[in-house]
């Protein structure tokens, strides 16, 4: 049965907003929890894990069954985390975080980050999971603003432009600090927005990093486009 999600409070004000509206919560198959699970990660790997055993507890009741439209993975994706280890060679993880409608997809470290990627390649992007919704929150706020611009550019240059727009003082774009990722970085500013990624460059997917304006004036995207040095339109 689908009902529309609540939000849990650990959000933004901007996030709870974005799944009230966007999303819709289903029944999930949720796997071996609690007890069973303490047990089962004993005997796999030899010794019990209390934290993620609380970790899938956290994030099964707070996200668990979410269906939304992602602008991250550019695709509607569904929150099923589950942990089932069998392997003990196998890293103790929460699987199937989010599910795609394409190979990629995202899982849960023990410590709470989130690991991106396919099978056998991905990076740890997003400090948690809040983070991860903080930043899709943010893909759905600047949708209404006009669609500006895209530019591939090199690993350097992204590097070199995020430290720019860190310095500050460019149109009031400020870094939103808790949609941020170890290869995506929003900065926000009145009526314009910049989104910069190296995501999938990062996986060796052969994806340039890419560099993406919302809004905003003429100079805006035309100061952005000089510190990438390039350019070229969605």
């Amino acid at each position: 049965m689908m009902h529309r999600a609540g939000a849990p409070a650990a959000l933004s004000d901007r996030a709870r907003a974005f799944l009230d509206r966007r999303a819709v919560r289903a029944e999930f198959d949720r796997g071996l929890t609690g007890d069973r699970l303490r047990e089962r990660i004993a005997r796999v790997h030899g010794e019990p894990d209390e934290r993620i055993v609380r970790l899938l507890d956290r994030l099964q009741a707070a996200y668990g069954g979410l269906r939304y439209p992602s602008g991250y993975f550019a695709t509607p994706v569904e929150v099923t985390p589950v942990c089932e280890p069998e392997d003990p060679d196998d890293p103790l993880e929460i699987l199937y975080a989010v599910r795609t409608a394409s190979p990629l997809g995202a899982s849960v470290h023990p410590d709470g980050g989130v690991e991106v990627g396919l099978d056998g390649a991905g990076v740890v992007e997003f400090p948690s999971f809040e983070a991860l919704i903080e930043c899709e929150a943010t893909f759905d706020e600047v949708a209404r603003l006009p669609v500006g611009r895209r530019w591939h550019v090199e690993p350097a240059v992204l590097r070199r432009v995020v430290g720019e727009l860190d310095a500050g003082g460019l149109f009031g774009l400020r870094r939103r600090v808790a949609a941020c990722g170890r290869g995506a970085h929003w900065f926000v500013g009145p009526g314009a927005a910049v989104f910069l990624r190296s995501t999938w460059w990062d996986l060796g997917l052969g994806v340039p990093p890419t560099v993406d304006v919302w809004g905003g004036s003429a100079e805006v995207a035309g100061a952005v486009e000089r510190l990438a040095g390039g350019g070229g339109t969605r």
